[in-house]
This record gives C-alpha cells, structure tokens and sequence, in this order.
C-alpha cells in the first residue's frame, strides 16, 4: 500500500458528542429558507464525531498519504512553498515540523517525522518555521491528522491507517473550527463555487462484522448502528462483490463498506451528503 501504517489516535476514544442525524432528508439553507433535499442525508456542524469508525480503527484503501511539498491533489489551491524540519535524532523523536505556507497564513504541523502528528496551528503568513511552537495562532483540533489540501477557506485533513477507513476532518481556515468530517478512503474532486464546497469522496464504513460471510446480519448491524443513511441503498453489496475483494483472506474478517458520494459544505458547517456510487466491499486486513 501507499500509506503508512498509523497508530491509533487517541481521538478514536473520547466521548462522542449528543446530534441529531437526518436521513433520507437533507437541509439547504438557501436565501435564508430551508428546503428539503430527497435522498441526501445531512450532518451540519458535526465537531469531531466518529460515528462510522468503530472501536478507534481507521484505514486507507486507496488514498491518502500527505501530499508533499510539490505533489498538490487535484482542484486544491497550490501552496506558496513547503518547509520542513526534520526530526533532531535518528529514529525519529517527532520533533519535525511542516509548515505550508499560503499568501495569507501558515499552517503549522508538528511532529510529521510520526504516524500521528499533532494539533496544527493556522499562523499570519510571514510567520518562522520553527521547531519550538509560537505563543499565538489559531490552533486546530487536527491530532493525528495531516494537511491534505486547502480549498479556498477550507482546508482538509486527513487520517489514514492500513486497517480501515480512515477519515478526514474539514476546518475553517479563518476560524480554526472543524466544519465537517467522515469516514473515507479516497478524495476524488474538489471545487469551490460561490463559497460553497464540494467535494467528492469514497465514503467508507468500518463494520464490526463481514459483509461477505453474513452479509444481511451484518447489513442490518450497520443500518442499527446508524452508518449508512436509511432508504438510500435497498440491501448490502453483492456477495460476488466481497468474493472479489477478500479473494483468500478469511470471510469472517470484518469488512470495509464504501460507496461514492459528494459533499457540499458552507461556511457555517452546513453540510449535505449524496451517495452517487455502487456500494463496494473490502477487508479489513
């Protein structure tokens, strides 16, 4: 794989937060109304959920290792330049830092010589990259997540592991807060129109169960547990779809449940999901 292995964070585990969860229909605010969306599921003003990642285990499929200094993922709005400072000792201590710079801030990350860096800080653009952290700044509640890309106001961190689907946090970069976050295993597109986001992703689930051995029973776990939106998808992935993937991996290992979909976001957090792909099942390995 392209990614590499993270330990779990310690994110998995704290508390989730008390939010409501619309499924089946989604809210726009538009002109100041609300109007009903059929088929779209909603999450607005998420925080830090991790509804969709059981037990703390996170994967990448296919996606995400950082983009380096000057590998940008398509649609994301280039850096100015990327500086890092390497870890002091050899092993790494994770006592590097990045720091990517825009034309009006810098985001500062520490410990990337490690699986699981620490909180960035968004910092005025001719700030110093430096190994000890500034007074000042705004910081994010990104640990173990890594800067994937910036999208206008956006900017989009991502958690990968090689166990399951990992997922990505959205921040505003003129406040600091997290927008919206998901369970995913590849980012696909992204474009900015009229201060709107859109984004399309693989979307993944990590089931406690497998898809290919029992593939109802553990269908209807995920419907129960509230991690895939209700009247969307009529049942679970094909069997000869799990055969595929598990080929000679045992069929009682859990699976990862994945399916396209798209994102738009505002400014305020305001999200809405669509489901726009096939449901896909993988292993967890």
């Amino acid at each position: 794989m392209l990614f590499r292995k993270a330990k779990r964070s310690k994110r998995f585990f704290f508390e989730k937060k008390k939010q409501k969860t619309f499924v089946g229909l989604g809210l726009r605010r538009l002109g100041g109304a609300i109007l009903a969306l059929p088929w779209v599921y909603i999450r607005a003003r998420l925080g830090l959920m991790r509804n969709n990642l059981p037990f703390g285990i996170g994967l990448a499929l296919t996606l995400i290792a950082s983009p380096g200094a000057a590998q940008v993922p398509a649609g994301f709005d280039p850096p100015d330049k990327t500086v890092t400072i390497p870890s002091s000792t050899e092993p790494p201590s994770g006592d590097a830092v990045t720091c990517v710079f825009y034309n009006d801030v810098m985001i500062r990350m520490p410990g990337t010589d490690t699986p699981a860096p620490g909180n960035a800080m968004i910092l005025p653009p001719r700030a110093t990259c430096g190994r000890n952290a500034p007074g000042h700044g705004l910081q994010l509640l990104s640990d173990s997540l890594i800067l994937y890309g910036r999208k206008g106001p956006f900017l989009v961190f991502v958690f990968d592991d090689a166990v399951g689907a990992g997922y990505f946090t959205i921040f505003d970069v003129r406040t600091g807060h997290a927008l919206f976050d998901d369970g995913v295993t590849s980012i696909t597109s992204v474009k900015l129109t009229h201060g709107l986001l859109e984004m399309r992703y693989n979307r993944g689930v990590n089931a406690s169960c497998s898809l290919f051995s029992d593939p109802d029973g553990c269908w209807s776990i995920l419907n129960a547990n509230g991690q895939i939106p209700r009247g969307v998808f009529t049942g679970p992935p094909p069997v000869a779809a799990c055969a595929k993937t598990y080929g000679k991996i045992s069929d009682s290992d859990d699976s990862v449940l994945s399916y396209d979909a798209v994102l738009t976001l505002d400014g305020l957090g305001l999200a809405k999901v669509v489901p726009v792909g096939p449901l896909q099942c993988n292993p967890q390995p």
